[in-house]
C-alpha cells in the first residue's frame, strides 16, 4: 500500500496476477484493475461500519469474476 493505493507483488493461486492494483474506500467502495487480463471491478457504496456487515465480500466478488472468465 502507498497512500491508500495497492499494487499486488505476487500472483494468487486463483487468478490475480502481479501488478493488479486498486484501492479500498473508507465506507466500502472498492476498485480493482488487472491490466494483464483487461478486467476492472468497481464497487460503489457508502455504508458506515461496512467491515462488520461486508467483511470479505469484495474478495468473494473478485474470485467469482475470475472463476467465471477462466
Amino acid at each position: 500500500y502507498g497512500y491508500g493505493f495497492r499494487v499486488r507483488k505476487t500472483d494468487t493461486d486463483w487468478g490475480l496476477q502481479k501488478g493488479e492494483c486498486g484501492w479500498d474506500g473508507a465506507c466500502g467502495s472498492y476498485v480493482m484493475i488487472d491490466k494483464n487480463k483487461r478486467i476492472s471491478v468497481v464497487i460503489g457504496m457508502n455504508l458506515e461500519n461496512w467491515p462488520i456487515v461486508f467483511t470479505g465480500e469484495h474478495l468473494n466478488i473478485v474470485k467469482e469474476i475470475y472463476k467465471n472468465i477462466s
